[in-house]
Order: C-alpha cells, then structure tokens, then sequence
C-alpha cells in the first residue's frame, strides 16, 4: 500500500459539511456528493461510496479514474488532480539503482482505477445475496413512507444515490434469481422515483425513471406504470 493521500483528506475536511455546518465533510458525504456530480452532468450513475473514499485516503489507489477526478475537483473546489494529492503510475521501474523504461503490459488496467478496483468488483458481486436484496427493497420502503411524511423535494438526492446503486449491483449480480428479485427491486424504486419526480414537477426526470421501470427491470412489477396511473387520476 502507498502513503496516505493527506491532500485528498485535508481537501475534504475543509469543504465544510452541508449537513453538519461548521464541520468538514464526512467520507460518505462527499461520496454522494461526487455521484450526484456525476449524474447531473453525464446522466451516468455511479456508485462511488465512503469505503472507496477511505481507500483513495490511505494511498490503496492514486490515480483514480478521469471521471472521478474531475467530480472531486469540482466538488472540492480545487483547480488540479495534484492539489489532491493524486498522480498518475510511475512509468519506470528501479532495478538495483538504475531505472529502467518501463513496457505496459497489454490490458495493464482493466479497469479506470486498475486491478484493485477491479478487485472491488469482485468482491461486490458476492456480496449481493438475498439478505442485500431485502435490505434494498427495506430502502425503498423507507423512502416511500419518508416521501409520504416530508415530501420528494427533500429526498431527490438519496433517491438518486439509491438507484445508482441498484443499477451499479444489479451488473454485478451473478445467479439468476438474485438478479431477478434485483430488478424487480429496481423497477419499484424507479416507480417510485417518477412519481416523486412529478410531485417536484420535473416530467423529463419522471419519464426516464418511468423507462427503466419498464422491462427487463419490471418484469417482477405487477401494479400498472406510472403514465396509466397518472392518466386514470386525473381523469375523473
């Protein structure tokens, strides 16, 4: 493992907390911070999350992926990767005293932050078993009834964090069942979504959530979509 990455660390806990004022942003704060970046200005989800920042800190991967840099940059409010302490491989090995060019191998990074993340990946697709599932759908529920007590425009953000990581698990998901009881997960939290996004006035939003409602992600949804639902209200 590398040195920690106190630029990164110093970075976030001087960008003060928009739910904690006065203190410093927390890992898991900054991370949601970075997918909502991202989402707003790709229309990608991401699933960055406080276990990824920690590892960025303590120096497990320096040159993180081009598009999460460029989010810690704007989010952070700095100019350079190198103000938060990220640079990219050393293109030369060291060989008894003398440095040597060093060939990239073919495929040498799998993936944006390397074979470490790739590792993660891994990892993450075992993770997703029955009990994360009901967990997730437990997640839904509790944005439902947090949707019917304070209203969508204070929970746009979670909501948003927690289709990306249904999206981002879902291909991860390996047997067939999971996947299945996954989707059909998703698909219910994108509903919900599209409802809370017409409740904000926002039709684009409710449409596109309403499209991945539909199948393959609905195929385990029985109740009608969204659209022949607000038709059928509005009516009468």
């Amino acid at each position: 493992m590398g040195q920690p990455n106190a630029l990164l660390r110093a970075a976030r806990e001087a960008t003060e907390s928009t739910v904690a004022p006065g203190e410093g942003m927390s890992r898991r704060e900054l991370a949601e911070a970075v997918n909502a970046y991202l989402w707003q200005t790709t229309g990608q989800r991401y699933d960055l999350d406080a276990h990824q920042i920690a590892r960025w800190e303590r120096g497990a991967v320096r040159w993180p992926s081009a598009a999460y840099r460029s989010a810690l940059r704007a989010v952070l409010g700095v100019a350079s990767d190198a103000e938060l302490g990220f640079r990219p491989q050393r293109t030369a090995v060291e060989f008894r005293g003398h440095v040597a060019p060093r060939v990239p191998a073919a495929r040498e990074t799998p993936e944006p932050d390397g074979l470490a993340e790739l590792n993660d990946w891994v990892n993450r697709s075992a993770a997703v078993d029955a009990e994360l599932v009901t967990l997730l759908n437990d997640q839904t529920n509790y944005l439902r009834t947090m949707d019917a007590k304070i209203g969508a425009v204070a929970l746009a953000d979670q909501m948003s964090a927690h289709l990306s990581i249904l999206d981002r698990l879902l291909s991860h998901a390996v047997l067939r069942v999971t996947r299945r009881k996954l989707a059909s997960v998703l698909a219910d939290a994108a509903a919900l979504a599209g409802w809370m996004a017409l409740d904000r006035g926002e039709v684009r939003s409710a449409w596109r959530h309403h499209e991945m409602a539909r199948p393959p992600h609905a195929r385990q949804v029985r109740e009608p979509c969204w659209p022949t639902r607000w038709q059928s209200k509005h009516s009468t």
